[in-house]
């Protein structure tokens, strides 16, 4: 897989920008916890808790320094100028059941395009959640993510976010990356029964984060 560095085009730069400016301005501050767990550059997988829609993916992306190329549903490309504005910040559409059961099987497109950004050394951000919530604990996590990891054979990155619920500068904002995991020993299991393992292994990681930042 390609492991050079990611290269931040000037479209990119200039949303993260504002992003930044915005986050800082709204919140009273930003406290980042091992940044060092993210690979400074190849193929990442980086999986995140939701608890806000909109907040959350600017946050994570203001405190990276590489591209960060999110898995963002379908519903939101149907709006041509938004699609065209995701799209140029290099966001995977992808189709929820909740939102087009009809539309499930383009969810193919969206994994082969996941494949392909990885093998070029690319930041996959995804809500392994599959929906924001307001809640305090980590809801039901899907296995979707998993299964990209075990076919790109890379490890899951789980990263926990606290504080985005509370706008008006009510922060801290706190962003935890935690340590990658690591998939190799399901290697020569039911694929079914991996991503299973490799989910609860995703769900107690991004929990514990999520105790640390409380």
């Amino acid at each position: 897989m390609g492991g050079g560095p990611d290269r931040v085009d000037r479209f990119y730069a200039t949303v993260r920008g504002i992003a930044r400016f915005w986050v800082w301005f709204l919140f009273k501050a930003v406290e980042l916890r091992h940044p060092e767990r993210v690979p400074a550059r190849g193929p990442v997988l980086l999986c995140i808790n939701h608890p806000n829609n909109l907040i959350d993916s600017f946050l994570v992306g203001a405190v990276l320094s590489r591209k960060v190329h999110y898995l963002a549903t379908a519903a939101l490309f149907r709006n041509p100028l938004l699609a065209g504005f995701l799209r140029r910040c290099g966001a995977i559409p992808v189709y929820r059941r909740q939102d087009d059961p009809d539309k499930m099987d383009k969810n193919a497109d969206a994994f082969a395009a996941c494949f392909r950004a990885l093998e070029q050394g690319r930041l996959i951000g995804i809500y392994p959640e599959g929906t924001t919530h307001s809640e305090s604990r980590v809801q039901r996590i899907k296995t979707g993510a998993a299964r990209i990891a075990l076919e790109a054979g890379v490890p899951l990155v789980p990263a926990g976010i606290s504080g985005t619920n509370r706008l008006a500068r009510l922060g801290p904002l706190r962003v935890a990356y935690g340590v990658p995991i690591e998939l190799g020993d399901l290697s020569g299991i039911p694929v079914s029964q991996a991503a299973q393992v490799a989910t609860e292994r995703l769900r107690e990681a991004i929990t514990e984060l999520e105790r640390s930042l409380s």
